[in-house]
């Protein structure tokens, strides 16, 4: 998750060797949530999560969802 111009934040995350874009986000909390359903996507019972305990919106987990599938087509 990084800050970039204009106040949004965009997130990556690393999976085999490379890094996979997330999207861009307004909020930094949006983005760790995005962050979070890639890591359990990817990495199950390992994923680090920035926070665990919080419950997905349906959009982010779309969203981040069709980002990973769109990934594995290339």
């Amino acid at each position: 998750v990084s800050w970039r111009k204009g106040k949004v934040v965009e997130t990556r995350i690393r999976y085999k060797g490379s890094r996979l874009y997330l999207g861009r986000l307004e909020h930094a909390q949006e983005a760790a949530l995005a962050y979070d359903v890639a890591s359990r996507q990817l990495y199950s019972d390992f994923a680090g999560c920035n926070l665990p305990q919080k419950l997905m919106t349906v959009s982010i987990c779309e969203m981040t969802l069709a980002r990973l599938a769109r990934r594995r087509e290339e």
